[in-house]
């Protein structure tokens, strides 16, 4: 439940941060760590209350508009509640990855980091960082957080993408309202 709360804030934060453009069609996903596979659902309901049953340690949403990928939305957090990190990446119209908006909440540090990359030509180059105070609002100096998050995957091409089958079968889902993908079919 924990997970869910966490990810329905950064829905929020998501459309703030990007000035939202029009979504003709939103594709809810996560991860079953337990039944090893991708599950994309067309319903939010149906995905909440999966999310609810399914060990899903990745959960997030992929926006269309005009009839194309047009975002990716990752959000990852601790079993724990201890960090939460969202992904937000934007897609060209030409089908390309271009840039990743990130944002690392460890809130047993009381930090909050917050990262923008260019991904195009297939690189993730860092043009912005910066790190605030979670209880006071203020930008830290020397940042405290965990060296874990200086490594956190960074997806530069849609193939990167540990769920890149069920980006390839999402169609699919227009009929029975979910279509999930085992992860033994990513590789």
């Amino acid at each position: 439940m924990r997970l869910n709360m966490y990810f329905l804030a950064a829905q929020s934060f998501c459309a703030a941060v990007s000035g939202q453009t029009t979504t003709d069609r939103v594709v809810y996903i996560l991860h079953d760590e337990a039944k090893h596979s991708w599950c994309g659902y067309l319903n939010k309901e149906q995905w909440t209350s999966d999310l609810g049953r399914a060990d899903a340690d990745i959960t997030g949403y992929l926006e269309y508009s005009q009839a194309r990928l047009s975002q990716v939305n990752l959000r990852e957090a601790a079993v724990t509640g201890d960090w939460v990190v969202d992904d937000k990446y934007t897609v060209s119209p030409k089908g390309e990855l271009t840039e990743l908006k990130r944002v690392i909440s460890y809130y047993s540090e009381n930090e909050q980091r917050r990262q923008q990359f260019d991904l195009r030509e297939g690189k993730g180059k860092l043009v912005d960082s910066s790190i605030i105070d979670l209880k006071t609002g203020r930008p830290l100096e020397v940042p405290r957080l965990n060296s874990k998050f200086d490594t956190w995957p960074l997806f530069v091409r849609f193939t990167d993408f540990p769920f890149k089958a069920l980006l390839r079968q999402v169609d699919k889902a227009q009929s029975t309202g979910v279509h999930c993908v085992s992860v033994a079919s990513e590789r």
